[in-house]
């Protein structure tokens, strides 16, 4: 069995084999959210500024647990040639062309902190919000706007703020259900049309006595967190639940929403975000270990602490 290191190195000269005559491919290590570095396959295309980063650890999976390289390769290869898009760095650098595909999304603050001296950026508690630029093509794309790219605009953090700030919740609209529709939900996908054991299972849903709990995300289940900074929104929802609301930072791709009760049993949920983090959540997804409460007197936000 071979290593991660000459695993990766035969899948690259595979590749190249394959689509070297189309695509230029380099091993790298990628820095991700929450300064997580990981090992990856970066396909160019030739005479073109877009590149295909594919990273390696859960193919190595693959291969430990049985799977051959011709078929990784093989899988590496159709995810490459689905997944083009064309990138137009003139269009890029033109503010007037692109301000329309800016949205925001939020991070953790200090796990980012080296990260974010070169990136624009707004705190929000012990978060932070970048913007990002989203491409849409064969498949979909988005690059986080650095210091450069905005100084090349000739915006501020502030005006960057205030245009995803409209953009945002029209490119990635709210959802927001109960977790018994989000159960649902993953059983029917599982189910598919046998409707005798769905109306079972929704019969029971329906029946238990579950706690209040919510999922506030985006249509589109990514950096859908940053729906609780679209307007209004954790207003409708307090107004529609008839309390404050506790905010739970399930990922940096949703939040699970409480209604407010006494504030010396809600602490006990921070241990609990801390627990799920460290044991359920990927690093690269971890939002923060804090947890939050909406207020209806004040229509805002505040970061909840021991004191």
């Amino acid at each position: 069995m071979l290593s991660f290191k000459d695993f990766t190195n035969e899948v690259l000269e595979k590749l190249k084999e394959r689509l070297g005559y189309k695509y230029d491919f380099q091993v790298t290590e990628v820095e991700k959210n929450n300064n997580v570095k990981k090992i990856a396959i970066v396909a160019g295309m030739y005479e073109e500024s877009s590149s295909i980063v594919i990273y390696i650890e859960g193919y190595y999976e693959e291969y430990i647990n049985g799977v051959c390289i011709e078929q990784i390769v093989y899988s590496m290869s159709a995810f490459i040639q689905s997944n083009h898009i064309e990138i137009d760095v003139k269009e890029i650098k033109d503010y007037e062309q692109i301000k329309d595909r800016l949205f925001f999304r939020l991070i953790n603050y200090k796990a980012n902190k080296a990260s974010l001296r070169n990136v624009p950026h707004i705190r929000y508690f012990d978060l932070s919000i970048v913007f990002c630029l989203s491409f849409k093509g064969d498949g979909y794309m988005t690059v986080t706007i650095n210091n450069n790219l905005m100084e090349t605009w000739e915006k501020s953090v502030e005006e960057l703020y205030e245009q995803t700030k409209k953009n945002t919740p029209i490119l990635f609209e709210k959802s927001f259900k109960s977790i018994n529709e989000v159960l649902l939900g993953l059983v029917k996908e599982r189910l598919g049309d046998n409707q005798n054991e769905l109306d079972k299972i929704e019969k029971l849903l329906a029946e238990q006595e579950i706690i209040s709990l919510y999922v506030l995300t985006n249509k589109i289940g990514i950096n859908g967190a940053a729906v609780i900074l679209y307007d209004n929104v954790l207003k409708m929802i307090a107004e529609e639940l008839e309390s404050d609301l506790i905010i739970l930072p399930s990922s940096i791709h949703e939040v699970l929403v409480l209604v407010y009760w006494r504030e010396g049993d809600i602490i006990k949920l921070k241990e609990m975000v801390h627990d799920i983090n460290r044991n359920e959540v990927p690093m690269t997804d971890m939002l923060s270990d804090n947890i939050y409460r909406y207020s209806r007197e004040d229509d805002k936000v505040y970061m909840i602490t021991e004191d």
